[in-house]
């Protein structure tokens, strides 16, 4: 619960879910949340299990109570894994000309993955009266069309086991010749993902499930979800499976040759050409596809293929022995996107034999993959902001903290625009002595264009300002869609968010500046070898533009705010000596601030965090060697949030693992 906060009210908790055991009343029952029993002196932990918290009131909604789920409590922080991989490299030299490459390389991935019981919803085709059970147990009816928010915790948690497999293969031929070298490789890589669910709910199974009052008897025959002394029949759980192939195939190659002299030596020319297939397979299980699973992934596979071909060059003009310029440019040609043409400059400068001083300035342009464009939709519960009940009970759009859990569809997007970018850089690299040397690099990038899904909470707040501007207009109401495709908002009579459909799009510009800094030693005993590492990233600035309202806004400076930290640091340790080798690295993720208070008034800081990594290596006498490690030493958990959620793409959520890997070469 949150500090200082009314235990009583549903707002006051962090972790907790309506989709506990709790009545909807629906439009015959001005569509309030009630709690499915109305003994005084009884809370819903007594009745339904320790998970459940409440009664609890709904400080945003008078008058409605709800038997919430605690599902911190049953989902997993663990993930288990197991990854097995094999790489092979062969060369050989065809002639003193012609040299053969050829790699092979496998790697299995398998994760089982538990989160909470589903949150489902059974629907009463019929009224459901009010009764005490033979526990002594007083049932509140529902009026006709009303229906219960349930947690099926009765079917366990959800268990989702995932296989990957990762195939890669190289064959690639180098040679020389008095007038060029030249270059030619083929490569295909595959990547297949299964996964299998279990514990999800059939969607309308369970409205044919549930029992009706028998007038004869005078009692409930069958399963009353209300009750929990009624058994969940089976079929009320479906398994929910998903299958994913993607592929690559690509040819090229190059030649490359001397065109004349400069003062520092021989200006060089790469010139190349490449052809790429790509294809991807994505399938749900029929009844996914139906959308008939709910907490699957919530809609139909799909599949897609494109073709890119290029061209690229690049020249090297030593100016002075201590002066070099480079020139590079590549056109990629999309089957689906057109054209696109990349330039980058730069240039390296001695201003002392031991001191460089570089820059580079380039574009570059991504193409939405794949997946993007073709993957089946994603479905999870979100809390989104309600603008729209604010607005409607007349409490202004500004400053509205009505929030509604709910379930959000995030869904593909066929029209997707590239993501086009402009970086430069400016640094120095130091060789202060054989063994120490240190660099530094500013660099810059602004992007345009990125791929993502919209804020939620951003899809109704410009719902409500539309609805805002047309009531004052006198013009009938837009929906959403006019302004971001793909979306839109379901409410219920009393104006509660029920659903939200959201989907992959080009949302705006993104500018991001930084500082590298890296230092390297080598130190030579008679005890043996030590290689010490440390690089220091720092963000200098960290702005994006996203839609406000559907007005594209310039964000602040996220550096050092949550889920953006500003520093992060990676020092690494190598001791060898003879056949042995330990290796120690420790990676360092900075605090950040956040916009939330502690209930003293201070703000609430997201903790820093230093993961460790150990690993041995034995180099044995027949061209091979064995290492072992341990990942997470001290078995760190990710940093959290005051609403005790973590940020993914910044923290590991995996815990203490360990590995051993067997390197052989001929």
């Amino acid at each position: 619960m949150k500090d200082g906060q009314d235990p009583s009210d549903y707002r006051s908790w962090i972790g907790l879910s309506q989709t506990g055991r709790t009545l909807d009343m629906g439009p015959n029952g001005g569509w309030e949340y009630q709690t499915p029993f109305t003994n005084a002196g009884l809370d819903c932990a007594d009745v339904y299990g320790d998970n459940f918290i409440g009664p609890l009131g709904d400080s945003k909604y008078a008058g409605e109570t709800s038997c919430a789920y605690d599902y911190t409590k049953a989902a997993y922080l663990d993930v288990d894994q197991e990854r097995t991989s094999t790489l092979i490299n062969y060369t050989y030299n065809l002639s003193d000309d012609i040299e053969l490459t050829a790699r092979a390389y496998w790697a299995s991935n398998k994760t089982t993955d538990i989160s909470a019981p589903i949150p489902g919803k059974i629907k009463f085709t019929d009224a459901m009266p009010a009764y005490t059970t033979a526990e002594g147990l007083d049932l509140r009816a529902v009026p006709e069309g009303g229906s219960m928010k349930y947690r099926f915790d009765t079917a366990g948690n959800r268990v989702r086991e995932t296989t990957d497999n990762i195939y890669d293969f190289l064959l690639a031929l180098d040679g020389i010749t008095d007038s060029f070298d030249w270059n030619t490789s083929v490569s295909y890589n595959k990547y297949d993902v299964f996964k299998w669910g279990t514990g999800y709910q059939l969607i309308g199974a369970t409205t044919d499930l549930v029992g009706a009052w028998n007038e004869d008897t005078n009692s409930f025959e069958g399963w009353d979800p209300r009750d929990p002394n009624s058994e969940t029949p089976a079929g009320a759980t479906a398994n929910s499976d998903a299958r994913l192939t993607s592929s690559a195939l690509e040819i090229d190659g190059g030649l490359s040759f001397e065109l004349f002299e400069l003062a520092g030596g021989s200006t060089g020319l790469y010139v190349g050409a490449s052809y790429r297939e790509e294809k991807l397979d994505s399938q749900v299980d029929a009844l996914d596809e139906a959308g008939l699973i709910d907490g699957g992934s919530g809609g139909a596979g799909g599949s897609g293929e494109r073709d890119v071909k290029a061209v690229f060059m690049e020249m090297a003009f030593p100016v002075l022995d201590n002066l070099e310029l480079n020139i590079a440019a590549r056109y990629d040609e999309y089957s689906d996107f057109g054209g696109t043409f990349n330039p980058q400059v730069s240039v390296r400068y001695n201003v002392l034999e031991p001191l460089l001083i570089r820059a580079s300035w380039g574009t570059g342009f991504r193409a939405p993959t794949l997946e993007d464009l073709n993957q089946s939709t994603s479905v999870g519960y979100s809390n989104v902001t309600n603008y729209l009940k604010c607005y409607q009970d007349g409490l202004g759009i500004d400053g509205c903290d009505i929030k509604d859990n709910i379930p959000v569809s995030i869904g593909r997007n066929e029209n997707l625009g590239p993501e086009e970018s402009e970086s430069y850089n400016l640094g120095i690299v130091w060789d202060i002595t054989d063994n120490f040397n240190m660099s530094v690099d500013y660099w810059s990038l602004e992007t345009e264009g990125l791929i993502g899904s919209l804020n939620n909470s951003e899809i109704t707040q410009t719902q409500a300002e539309l609805w805002q501007m047309t009531d004052a207009a006198g013009q009938p109401r837009p929906d959403v869609s006019v302004i971001y495709p793909g979306t839109s908002i379901s409410q219920n009579g009393a104006g509660k968010l029920t659903a939200m459909d959201n989907v992959l799009q080009n949302i705006g510009l993104s500018e991001r500046q930084g500082v590298d800094t890296k230092f390297a030693s080598t130190f030579e005993t008679e005890m043996g070898d030590f290689k010490l590492g440390l690089a220091w990233s720092h963000y200098i600035k960290y702005t994006d533009s996203s839609p406000e309202g559907g007005v594209q806004t310039i964000s602040r400076n996220w550096s050092g705010t949550e889920d953006y930290p500003d520093d992060r640091v990676n020092f690494t340790a190598n001791y060898l000596v003879g056949d042995h080798s330990l290796f120690y690295q420790a990676d360092y993720i900075d605090h950040q601030s956040t916009t939330d208070e502690n209930e003293d008034g201070s703000s609430y800081q997201i903790d820093s965090v230093v993961y460790h990594t150990l690993s041995y290596t034995y180099n044995m006498p027949w061209n091979n060697s064995v290492s072992a490690g341990v990942n997470n030493l001290t078995d760190e958990d990710p940093r959290f949030d005051i609403s005790g959620e973590y940020d993914r793409g910044t923290y590991d959520i995996i815990g203490r693992s360990y590995w051993v890997s067997f390197t052989q070469a001929f």
